[in-house]
């Protein structure tokens, strides 16, 4: 009788197992489709890499959207002669707005230029890399000055790592901020990650910085894709109305930073691997949908196993 049941049980462990693999490879192919401006390090066939003006005026329209990721459900909204400005949300209470395909130089530096009118006069958060990890790094510009967070994960502070004092830093309309950052290698000791950067004409600096402790597979991030600037705002009542106006970068931005074919592919099973066992930015796979659609189905193979191991043991 237990044969029977076990039997069943494994048919249905099986079944489970496609169907998750199947669920996340489509996902995985069919997201970049759906939405071109959501970059997460998903499949990519390798091409010749096109670089572009590095210059993105959002405020008179003269900009490439091959730059942009907007996460936060697309809360980032195009104003004409405006800019990209900062929708009231309920649904995620962080918007990133990311600048996609920077490439650091020979020294992994990076140079980036913003220009944010913050009519509301709220706090919002300056992206020096980004990568969904502990090795994302940022600039909050909050009333008492500059915070550098240190992450347990994504979106989630774990202390900080430093804070400039500025006084009314947030209450400032209209920022015009440069900022100069070297990222470095966690596993390289002889490297120390270094921040530099002006706060409309006042220059401050910092070496209290996350190191990149990312783990890849043949050279692509486990965490998804990696971003070198950006910004973020807080959504709500208070910081309705934040407008990313301009980005500028000292660095080559590329149309594609694919690599080879084992690159493309790792990259393709690392965005498989993340939406079964964590999850990815909402504009790939809201988190809803990932609960409903692929972390019911990791619940029934855990399931599934821990009833098989029961009768093995038993």
């Amino acid at each position: 009788m237990y044969k029977n049941d076990s039997g069943s049980v494994a048919t249905i462990l099986i079944l489970l197992l496609f169907s998750l693999t199947f669920s996340c490879a489509a996902i995985t192919y069919f997201a970049p489709q759906i939405n071109p401006t959501c970059s997460v390090g998903l499949f990519d066939l390798p091409t010749s890499l096109n670089s572009y003006s590095s210059t993105q005026n959002f405020q008179n329209g003269q900009y490439n959207i091959s730059t942009l990721a907007r996460t936060g459900s697309n809360n980032w909204v195009y104003v004409p002669n405006v800019g990209f400005q900062l929708i009231m949300s309920t649904v995620q209470p962080i918007n990133y707005f990311y600048i996609q395909n920077i490439q650091p130089d020979s020294s992994r530096t990076i140079i980036n230029t913003y220009v944010i009118n913050n009519t509301p006069k709220t706090s919002y958060s300056i992206v020096l890399v980004g990568n969904a990890g502990t090795s994302s790094n940022e600039i909050i510009v909050e009333n008492d000055g500059f915070h550098i967070p240190a992450y347990l994960y994504s979106g989630t502070y774990f202390g900080e790592k430093d804070f400039i004092p500025y006084a009314g830093a947030a209450q400032i309309q209209t920022a015009n901020i440069q900022t100069t950052f070297q990222d470095c290698s966690a596993f390289d000791s002889s490297c120390v990650p270094k921040l530099t950067f002006t706060f409309n004409g006042d220059s401050f600096s910092s070496t209290k910085l996350n190191s990149d402790s990312t783990i890849s597979i043949l050279g692509v991030p486990l965490t998804g894709g990696t971003y070198y600037g950006g910004i973020a705002g807080v959504s709500g009542i208070l910081s309705n109305g934040l407008v990313f106006q301009y980005f500028s970068s000292g660095n080559t931005i590329n149309t594609n930073s694919g690599g080879n074919i084992l690159s493309s592919l790792a990259s393709f099973i690392s965005s498989m691997l993340l939406i079964a066992g964590w999850t990815v930015p909402d504009c790939m796979l809201p988190v809803l949908a990932n609960l409903v659609l692929i972390k019911t189905q990791v619940t029934g193979i855990i399931v599934c196993v821990a009833v098989l191991l029961r009768g093995a043991t038993g």
